[in-house]
């Protein structure tokens, strides 16, 4: 049976799922116990039919994956097949010939590449790990892995891979915000602290990469921010700011609610600490008006991954800042007074 067929099967199944979960949210117990009995019956009932449409969610996730696995495989067998036509350098007009078969071969590793890319995430496998470029932070024992490959995630961004979403495009069009939310609790149910401010920052910019984007950025204009008092899921999906996407992160993982509207009132935030000193989840606060999440540091190497909205075009990406670089040019916040 190849994979195709299996998604098929699948779907069929989700079909009946669909008509039965239906039914179950009408259902109610308040013709049977009252009161909190039945609020609490209900509630109860409200919680596992979340969980079976999570998992139903779970399974949609995976026949997609399923099916670009199978145009992948299809593509390799087209692959194979092309190569095995290419003619030799001793015949008339091999040149040529070859060209356009090469060409035919670039274009299906292209879309394997990003196939690949996009079924590991719908079906989240990653190789956890801490390099990147020169960077070779050895974390302490208590640390918690990152959720991504921060080698081939950097890499993405570095190699600019992935583009802005168009003009009232959003990463709802592509994810179910139900979806998006899930998994985002579901970084929280794993991680406290500086760990989900930094995953969550790495989860929602996963998934828009899973797409082939990178989470959005406008600049502000007169008489518009992009500020919001809870910061919302909403604003990130539809285009953000630097300090709404650093605020919405450390929001993530904060014992208190931070609310901040502008660049300068991350300079007062937590306590300065030097470059050396800062960890993830902790801020760079620029001269600049602009403020950036510290994702990784290496003291050995006076390099640091970053978290930032890099500008109109560029969105929000994961940048390497080097000590030398930002000294005089911003300043290190240790924000461990929101993570406690």
């Amino acid at each position: 049976m190849d994979y195709a067929s299996i998604a098929s099967r699948l779907e069929s199944d989700i079909s009946s799922l669909n008509s039965i979960l239906d039914g179950i949210n009408g259902l109610s117990f308040e013709g049977i116990w009252n009161g909190e009995a039945a609020y609490k019956q209900t509630s109860d009932l409200k919680t596992a039919t979340y969980n079976a449409e999570r998992q139903r969610n779970i399974v949609k996730n995976f026949i997609g994956a399923l099916k670009k696995l199978q145009t992948y495989k299809d593509n390799k067998d087209k692959i194979s097949s092309l190569e095995s036509q290419k003619k030799s350098s001793s015949e008339e007009g091999a040149d040529e010939y070859n060209s356009g078969i090469n060409s035919q071969i670039s274009n299906l590793e292209g879309q394997n590449n990003r196939l690949k890319r996009e079924i590991n995430s719908a079906i989240n496998i990653s190789s956890v790990s801490t390099q990147f470029e020169k960077v070779t932070y050895t974390p302490d024992e208590t640390y918690k892995d990152y959720i991504v490959d921060l080698a081939d995630f950097y890499g993405l961004f570095k190699s600019k891979s992935l583009s802005e979403f168009d003009t009232n495009d959003t990463l709802f069009n592509y994810i179910p915000e139900q979806q998006v939310v899930g998994r985002l609790n579901e970084i929280k149910s794993q991680y406290s602290g500086r760990d989900a401010a930094v995953n969550c920052a790495l989860g929602i910019m996963q998934m828009a990469a899973s797409v082939g984007k990178m989470i959005d950025y406008h600049l502000e204009e007169p008489g518009h921010t992009y500020y919001h008092q809870e910061f919302p899921l909403g604003e990130l999906v539809n285009g953000t700011d630097c300090v709404s996407f650093v605020s919405w992160a450390i929001n993530q993982g904060s014992t208190t609610p931070f609310l901040l509207r502008d660049t300068e009132e991350f300079k007062s935030q937590g306590v300065k600490t030097s470059f050396e000193s800062a960890k993830k989840g902790d801020i760079l606060s620029f001269n600049e008006h602009h403020v950036a999440l510290i994702v990784d540091n290496d003291p050995s190497s006076g390099q640091m991954l970053v978290a930032e909205a890099a500008g109109r075009g560029n969105g929000v990406v994961l940048h390497i800042r080097s000590y030398k670089n930002l000294s005089g040019q911003a300043q290190a916040r240790d924000m461990s007074e929101y993570y406690s």
